[in-house]
């Protein structure tokens, strides 16, 4: 059978000395880049703080905005109404402006008879048109 040749006692010092050497090594570079995640952890915690916070002023951002464009829509209806109205009114009073006026010249001639019992009498009646009334218009009915 077989057996292997032992290291000699120095030498097997010699190599634990540099296993240990090598594992220090290895654990030393292991704390580094664990502390060096835990900083970028840390770091994207507060990123998504910030962000966290950054989403909550936008949401109150929005619903502001949100009630500003419902006034704003409801103010805009508003003006399409008063529009609406001072369009009537404006092309109410461009057709009265416009409009033409009669005036009315009755003239009566002769003397008024009763023949077999009907009333007879003779008048003239002359209309003109004009663009302003001359007084005041006269409601006849």
């Amino acid at each position: 059978m077989y057996q292997p040749k032992r290291p000699r006692p120095s030498a097997q010092k010699k190599l634990l000395a540099a296993d240990r050497r090598n594992k220090a090594e290895t654990d030393a570079k292991l704390t580094e880049y664990t502390g060096q995640l835990a900083d970028f952890t840390r770091g994207l915690f507060y990123a998504t703080v910030v962000l966290g916070f950054a989403t909550l002023g936008l949401l109150v951002i929005g619903i502001l905005q949100s009630r500003d464009v419902k006034e704003s829509v409801s103010a805009a209806k508003s003006a399409v109404i008063e529009s609406k109205n001072a369009n009537r009114i404006s092309r109410d009073a461009l057709v009265v402006e416009n409009r033409a006026w009669l005036e009315l010249d009755l003239r009566f001639e002769g003397a008024v008879r009763i023949e077999n019992g009907l009333l007879t009498m003779t008048y003239y009646v002359t209309v003109k048109t004009s663009e302003k009334p001359r007084s005041e218009p006269t409601r006849l009915f």
